[in-house]
């Protein structure tokens, strides 16, 4: 069965040096695609689907793809379209010499580089758990069950710098771009760590930082939406609102410790589970846009948002919602989204930062329902914040001091 994704297509222009640490970087620009509606249907159908199994089931199987980068590949250079991955570490493409295919109008020709080599099996990036040596001494890899795409590693240029990826000869994959007719996806970039074929790895970086633009927003020039790597990445110390938080020790992804949700500034979940760890973990997904949240926090969230509605306008929760949501209420007749006062929505991370989830309520004026766009994450593990909640701020992974730095406004 292939896998689905949604993609809201951005533009990001590629200014990229040679790698030398995080002294030289990559800077991209982003811009949201105002053409994109997405079906919040499907997003929530796809979401269950995605997310119903273990909680490694998740990280494993959710590559970023509401955003994309354009990157020339290759000698002469061939421009290539990847969705932004900012959990997982492999960064693929679908080449011409595919087998199994989605549509793609004009795959890279790995026979038309110059500069083109299959990675040896005896390369440190030919390591589980994604890749594996074959009897041809092709460094292999199989990401089927997590990605959708399995095939061999090779060696060429991404702009200026020459690192190693996949090219997916056998792909379940289905990328959505939400326009019928678009068939420009290519692969997957990928920014996670747990890997040596992270680009962050291979480029020898040690922290990236992004802002996702909101929408019908007009841009701050002094703060333009972009995904940064290497030595264009940070946040002054200066920025008003700027938090940080130290990212989770010994784990192969870039989770973080939640350990409270706020309603209108009261408590209405705290993060402590000896039992289930991972169930106070987070992490940031920036390519799907729902945030996520284990059992016991949406419960004490929802308890909380359900005695707010109640005690202000005297609304009960519908048992069974039209639009899809997990909690949603009836929108009267005489009532709409304006006349509305939302609670305020914040999480508290390890250390005090502070983090408002903004977004988190919707008015779906097709069924008449206000609902809370935050939804049960089934498995017990991570809670996950997603592109909604993300935009307007600025994050930025820092390896070498292990930690995540985020503020508002920057974008």
């Amino acid at each position: 069965m292939p896998t689905y994704y949604s993609i809201v297509i951005i533009t990001i222009l590629l200014a990229a040096t040679a790698a030398q640490g995080d002294g030289d970087g990559f800077s991209f620009k982003i811009s949201p695609n105002p053409m994109f509606s997405p079906n919040v249907s499907h997003l929530l159908t796809v979401s269950k689907i995605r997310f119903s199994k273990t909680s490694d089931t998740y990280i494993n199987g959710t590559p970023s793809s509401l955003f994309y980068v354009q990157v020339d590949v290759g000698s002469p250079p061939f421009p290539v379209t990847l969705s932004l991955d900012t959990i997982n570490p492999l960064t693929w493409l679908q080449p011409a010499e595919c087998e199994v295919c989605f549509p793609l109008s004009f795959p890279f020709d790995p026979i038309n580089s110059t500069t083109f080599y299959p990675l040896p099996s005896n390369s440190n990036i030919c390591s589980p758990s994604i890749a594996y040596p074959s009897s041809g001494g092709v460094c292999m890899y199989d990401a089927a069950d997590e990605l959708g795409t399995k095939g061999y590693f090779g060696v060429d240029y991404f702009g200026r710098n020459q690192i190693a990826f996949g090219l997916g000869v056998n792909n379940t994959v289905v990328f959505d771009t939400g326009r019928e007719g678009d068939d420009l996806i290519a692969g997957t970039f990928g920014l996670g760590k747990g890997h040596p074929s992270s680009i962050i790895n291979q480029l020898n970086y040690s922290r990236f930082a992004w802002c996702l633009p909101e929408k019908l927003r007009a841009q701050d020039p002094d703060h333009p939406p972009t995904l940064d790597l290497g030595g264009d990445a940070f946040i002054k110390e200066t920025v008003p609102g700027r938090h940080t938080t130290p990212l989770a020790i010994d784990t192969s992804y870039n989770y973080f410790n939640l350990t409270f949700i706020r309603l209108n500034g009261e408590i209405v979940y705290m993060a402590v589970n000896p039992s289930r760890p991972k169930s106070t973990y987070v992490i940031l997904d920036a390519g799907f846009p729902l945030t996520m949240l284990v059992n016991e926090a949406f419960y004490g969230l929802q308890g909380g948002v359900i005695g707010y509605f109640a005690n202000i306008y005297g609304w009960k929760p519908i048992n069974k919602t039209k639009s899809g949501y997990d909690l949603c209420f009836d929108l009267p007749n005489n009532m709409s989204s304006g006349d509305i006062v939302f609670p305020r929505v914040e999480a508290e991370f390890l250390g005090g930062a502070s983090f408002e989830l903004k977004r988190s309520f919707v008015t779906v004026e097709e069924v008449r329902e206000v609902c809370m766009t935050l939804i049960l994450l089934d498995p017990e593990g991570p809670n996950i914040v997603g592109a909604e909640q993300q935009m307007g701020f600025r994050f930025m992974i820092d390896y070498a001091q292990s930690s995540l730095t985020f503020a508002p406004n920057m974008c």
